[in-house]
């Protein structure tokens, strides 16, 4: 079951986006939103597994949702501009469907992505890494981070890093509620942080416990780690 949430300034796209949801099994629709800042409040509150999101929202842009989010969800934007595309994948969007889409194109979206929560949530506890014709175990309390480089996913432990085989996006989702996406390239455990350096754009340069290796954070990330660490 995937409970969703859209958030469409357009009444006939809200309603249609509505229909086509209700002839597909297992989606439960939380809620529903016209504007960002209400949206922003009840997705917050209701934590729903996916998010239909438009990119034009009257006075607002819909990526600004990503830089007020304090809860793990999956963002399905939808629009009618297929030039924002590739920044709307590097925000951590995992589809983007143009309007008008079919009831195919849909089910298509949210199977995989219902494919994906399933597989996750069995191997919540598992990273797996392979070197060489060995595959080690880590235990996620002994990761400081996670980060993209040449895309590939490493993960970074106080011994040495390792290259294991899934994306961030992935990770995101089945990792506990301590590891905080920081940038779109990083995911840091924040159990393992030593302190937090503030830099002259804002963000923060996170150092930590046991590990010369430091982490910067973006702008949404930087977001993050104020609301998780209580900083003002």
């Amino acid at each position: 079951m995937l409970s969703v949430f859209i958030v469409e300034d357009e009444f006939h796209a809200r309603e249609k986006l509505k229909l086509q949801l209700s002839q597909l099994p297992d989606i439960t629709l939380l809620g529903e939103a016209e504007h960002l800042t209400d949206a922003i409040e009840r997705i917050n509150q209701l934590a729903p597994n996916v998010v239909f999101l438009d990119i034009e929202l009257g006075e607002h842009n819909g990526f600004s949702l990503f830089d007020n989010l304090n809860i793990k969800t999956q963002v399905i934007f939808t629009t009618a501009y297929s030039e924002f595309a590739l920044k709307a994948f590097d925000n951590g969007a995992v589809d983007y469907l143009l309007k008008p889409f079919n009831l195919a194109r849909l089910s298509q979206a949210l199977s995989r992505i219902a494919a994906e929560n399933i597989q996750l949530a069995a191997e919540k506890v598992k990273i797996h890494a392979k070197s060489g014709n060995k595959t080690y175990i880590l235990e996620q309390e002994n990761i400081v981070f996670f980060q993209t480089n040449l895309n590939m996913t490493i993960a970074q432990t106080k011994a040495r890093n390792y290259v294991i085989d899934k994306t961030l996006e992935q990770l995101d989702l089945a990792l506990g509620s301590h590891f905080v996406r920081v940038h779109r390239n990083a995911i840091i455990n924040t159990q393992r942080v030593d302190n937090l350096m503030r830099l002259e754009n804002g963000n923060y340069q996170i150092h930590f416990i046991d590990c010369d290796t430091n982490v910067i954070t973006s702008r949404s990330g930087t977001n993050k780690i104020k609301q998780y660490f209580n900083l003002t």
